[in-house]
């Protein structure tokens, strides 16, 4: 299993160098010599849908080409996101969507008659930009989830008592950020907490902890409580538009959900390995976007190092902290190497500041939802909802903006695919290297205590 994620990121990060088809083809191998380990076959799996994905499109485009002269009919599929209806003239690959930073004011569902140019995102590079030289509204027909994001949308901007406040709504609930003030932007970033900012496994989970809960009052059991947010969770991700880090959350929770509810012991390792091949064969693309690969190599480090190292803390306020410490921590290492290679700067003060943020958001989250469906059924009560939400939203970005610039960013230029693959291998086997001292000190302890 280590090894299978050893040369699957690996693959993955050098997919243009041309080694990923002979990668792919030893996961085969390992299936076929490892069929009893249900955790390296599905991870297998993930692998060869990456290989699909390189020999489908990557291969296809021409390396010397970024850039493109492009005419056709546009849908617009989310925040300054549109989708391809009909190309009269563009690319010799297949085009699944592009970004466009210009648009604003747009409605999800218009199709737009847009001529322009693409050019490919050099930061990321899992992504088309678009600079549109002339754009024409053809349609504005709006299906059934457009009209219930711009309801949700429209909740949003009633709630949002300044422009602060709104700005955090629209990001957390909604995916847009274009709400937000570069500087505000700027303190996310320097102290390592922009994952807030970005709909992620995060939200999906704190928006399903609240579904759970709601249901629980309404005195329905466990299992039924779990099957009602399994079917619901959907419309949600639908409405804010279907996106890595959320898809890979779903999938996660609902295998182990189910599995509690027809009452058999969940394997986390084989759900996020199920979640990333379902989400390759969807979205064979999303093998080079970097939400896609920070989404995996963090939850994978989660679930890996927790399994390895158990705390023993009896004081349920401190094994709560110090988890949550060392989760952030354990994410931090695993994404460590690519936020590097994209962004060429990484925040050590991550796993501090998530102390004390995350249990914030996840209070912010809960009272938003809370006021939102009492907006629905008090709705002259509405302003008030407002201002209170403005006061937490304005807590919550001076926490934040509290933390920005006590520990400098590291900049560094550049990181090879060797050094990122011998990083994460290292980090794999550390475990295993600790694991005998560490529970003998444990051990140890344990039986002076006696």
């Amino acid at each position: 299993m280590l090894f299978a994620f050893i040369f699957l990121f690996a693959g993955m990060i050098g997919a243009k160098s041309g080694y990923y088809a002979l990668v792919s083809l030893f996961f085969v191998f390992l299936v076929l010599r490892t069929l009893k380990l249900p955790d390296m076959a599905l991870i297998s799996l993930f692998g060869l849908a990456g290989w699909i994905h390189y020999k489908t499109f990557v291969k296809g485009i021409p390396a010397e080409r970024t850039s493109y002269a492009i005419s056709g009919k546009f849908r617009v599929a989310g925040t300054k996101v549109l989708k391809p209806v009909e190309l009269y003239s563009g690319v010799p690959f297949k085009l699944r969507s592009v970004f466009m930073p210009s648009a604003q004011g747009l409605t999800r569902g218009e199709i737009l008659g847009i001529t322009g140019r693409i050019k490919r995102d050099t930061i990321t590079n899992d992504r088309w930009i678009l600079s549109a030289s002339k754009v024409k509204v053809i349609s504005e027909k709006v299906n059934l989830i457009d009209r219930m994001r711009e309801y949700l949308v429209s909740r949003i901007e009633g709630l949002s008592f300044n422009k602060e406040s709104r700005g955090l709504l629209m990001a957390l609930f909604v995916g847009d950020r274009s709400f937000l003030g570069k500087n505000t932007i700027n303190d996310f970033k320097s102290t390592g907490t922009m994952h807030i900012l970005a709909l992620s496994g995060l939200h999906v989970g704190i928006i399903m902890l609240f579904f759970v809960f709601l249901f629980s009052l309404f005195g329905f059991n466990r299992r039924v409580t779990l099957i009602f947010s399994i079917v619901l969770l959907p419309l949600y991700i639908f409405i804010v538009g279907v996106r890595p880090p959320i898809l890979r959350a779903y999938i996660l929770f609902a295998m182990i959900a189910l599995s509690f509810v027809i009452k058999r012991k969940p394997n986390s390792l084989n759900a996020l390995g199920t979640a990333g091949f379902l989400s390759l064969v969807i979205f064979p693309s999303w093998v080079n976007s970097v939400s896609f690969q920070l989404s995996y190599l963090s939850i994978f480090g989660i679930i890996y190092y927790s399994k390895q190292f158990h705390l023993d803390i009896k004081n349920k306020i401190a094994y709560y902290l110090i988890s949550l410490f060392l989760v952030s921590i354990y994410a931090t290492l695993f994404t460590f190497p690519i936020l590097v290679r994209y962004f060429k700067y990484f925040s050590i003060e991550g796993p501090l500041v998530n102390l004390f943020i995350i249990p914030y958001l996840t209070v912010f989250m809960w009272l938003v939802l809370i006021v939102l469906i009492f907006s629905v059924i008090l709705p002259f009560l509405t302003p008030l909802f407002a201002f209170v939400v403005s006061v937490f939203s304005g807590i919550f970005l001076k926490i934040v903006s509290l933390f920005a610039g006590l520990i400098p960013v590291i900049r560094v230029r550049s990181i090879s695919n060797e050094a990122i693959v011998l990083y994460l291998f290292l980090l794999l086997i550390l475990p295993l290297v600790l694991k005998a001292p560490v529970n003998a000190m444990v051990k140890k302890k344990h039986s002076a205590e006696a």
